[in-house]
């Protein structure tokens, strides 16, 4: 998965989003655990993704946080399917555009 560049760093920041959030990390974990939007991905892959990302390791509580208030925010979705477990979550293609 490709990082923003200086550039597009500039453009989010306009738009008031901080490119080096947590919270934009762990959703740049899900796309690339994912290999994509609308993919479904569970806990663990999104946390070694994050690993790999950031080079340092979140608690698993700081980690499902952000995971909830992404998709309270609408960013991401969680499998529909109430017996899979466990719980997968996606990108929300529509919330990111609309956000």
């Amino acid at each position: 998965m490709k990082l923003a560049s200086s550039r597009e760093s500039d453009d989010f920041s306009r738009l008031g989003i901080d490119v080096d959030s947590s919270q934009m990390m762990i959703l740049k974990a899900v796309m690339a655990a994912a290999g994509g939007p609308s993919k479904f991905v569970t806990y663990k892959e999104i946390a070694e993704y994050l690993q790999k990302l950031e080079k340092k390791k979140y608690t698993r509580a700081y980690i499902y946080r952000h995971l909830s208030d992404m998709k309270d925010e609408g960013y991401l979705v969680i499998d529909p399917n109430p017996l899979q477990t466990p719980r997968r979550y996606a990108i929300s293609e529509s919330g990111i555009i609309n956000s």
